[in-house]
């Protein structure tokens, strides 16, 4: 489990990590400090990379605070964060942010 402001209200909200079971598809759960309730992954598509899918495969995960710079990988836009996000990553591979922006999970890669 992460705690963070990833709403952006000054209260803590959580991540946590689940499964959907009858699929075994990974993702992970916000839960808000008023209570609501989002599942990225874990059977429901969720921008992940260049693609949406289901199983959000990445095998480490942290907070990144909103006042951390963002790295930005190719020729992205650079992002400046509102809300607390997560870095996720692959071992040898690709990471990454989720974060919340307009009332939805969103992607922003890092690197290869």
């Amino acid at each position: 489990m992460i705690r963070g402001d990833f709403d952006g209200d000054g209260r803590p909200d959580y991540a946590v990590l689940v499964t959907q079971q009858s699929s075994r598809e990974r993702g992970f759960l916000l839960v808000f400090a008023d209570g609501r309730t989002v599942v990225a992954g874990a059977g429901r598509l969720v921008e992940y990379g260049a693609a949406r899918y289901r199983d959000l495969n990445f095998d480490q995960w942290e907070l990144h605070p909103r006042s951390q710079p963002v790295e930005s990988a190719g020729d992205q836009k650079p992002l400046k964060l509102h809300v607390d996000a997560l870095l996720v990553s692959c071992r040898e591979s690709a990471s990454g942010l989720f974060y919340w922006h307009g009332g939805r999970v969103r992607w922003y890669q890092q690197g290869d």
